[in-house]
């Protein structure tokens, strides 16, 4: 009877053995089931991954790989997700910006996009935060959208150039209105670190705003009151219950909605949750 290994493990034991000997290293393929396994965790944990994993099988399944390269099936792909992202902004902003503002809004946003792409654009940063100014945009606002600090666009509106079509008086309204914006935005970081410091175990800090649609600010959504809580992780939906029934008449007039970020307010696309509401429900 032969002593010639029968199955696939001992052919592939004895190969291995065989290049051990000659002094050959190897490394062994891995293991298909536990590579699958491993990519299905790691989808899991990381949800952006995963729908880019699905962008590239649908442009893959979309076009004959004869005629298309990896290379242009992953630009193809990324146009496709720069034109959603491109769409979701513009969304984004013609519903947070009255339509005076939205035209600066978009602009300070693409010119976030190009900042580093030379210093002609760094260079434009400061009359467009001006020309943005001049609509009654807030300064949190144009740093979001520039993704600079507040910090620094203050700091460019206190430089401001005088402008002789423009008074002195309308000069110190505007110089006072910054000091008193930027003293607000000091005052909610001091708020902040003095709540973090005595946070229970078990407690975050959620920073939130309740808008209002169409209401008595203006038309589209228009902020209606903000604030911070500390509360259990998870209890954001309990949260935007009680600061609509705290949100006095407003929210009980008009169609509102609760945004809620963990931490520092950001971009509303960046909220944690986000919850609307009309009048007649309960």
């Amino acid at each position: 009877m032969s002593n010639d290994p029968q199955t696939f493990e001992e052919q592939r034991a004895a190969v291995e053995q065989s290049l051990t000997e000659q002094g050959v290293e190897f490394t062994r393929a891995p293991d298909p089931n536990a590579t699958r396994a491993a990519l299905a965790d790691l989808l899991d944990e990381r949800p952006q991954l995963a729908a880019l994993a699905l962008d590239l099988l649908g442009a893959i399944a979309k076009h004959e790989p004869q005629a298309w390269s990896s290379g242009e099936i992953v630009r193809s792909v990324r146009r496709g997700r720069r034109a959603q992202r491109l769409a979701e902004r513009e969304a984004d902003i013609e519903a947070r910006f009255p339509a005076e503002q939205q035209p600066h809004a978009l602009a300070l946003a693409q010119l976030a996009d190009t900042r580093k792409a030379g210093e002609k654009a760094v260079d434009k940063t400061p009359q467009m935060i001006y020309m943005a100014a001049d609509t009654g945009m807030k300064v949190p606002d144009m740093a979001r959208l520039l993704d600079l600090t507040t910090s620094y666009v203050y700091r460019v509106m206190r430089e401001r150039p005088a402008e002789a079509n423009v008074s002195l008086l309308d000069q110190h309204k505007r110089s006072m209105l910054l000091a008193v914006e930027e003293f607000e935005g000091d005052r909610r970081a001091e708020e902040r670190a003095a709540i973090k410091a005595e946070l229970p175990e078990g407690h975050v800090i959620y920073e939130w705003r309740l808008d209002l649609f169409n209401g008595p600010s203006g038309e589209g959504w228009q902020p209606w009151e903000d604030g911070i809580d500390t509360a259990p992780q998870g209890s954001e939906a309990h949260l935007a219950e009680t600061i609509i029934e705290n949100g006095g008449e407003g929210p009980a007039k008009h169609k509102c909605r609760v945004l809620i970020w963990e931490g520092e307010q950001g971009p509303d696309d960046a909220a944690l949750f986000r919850h609307e509401q009309t009048p007649n429900e309960q």
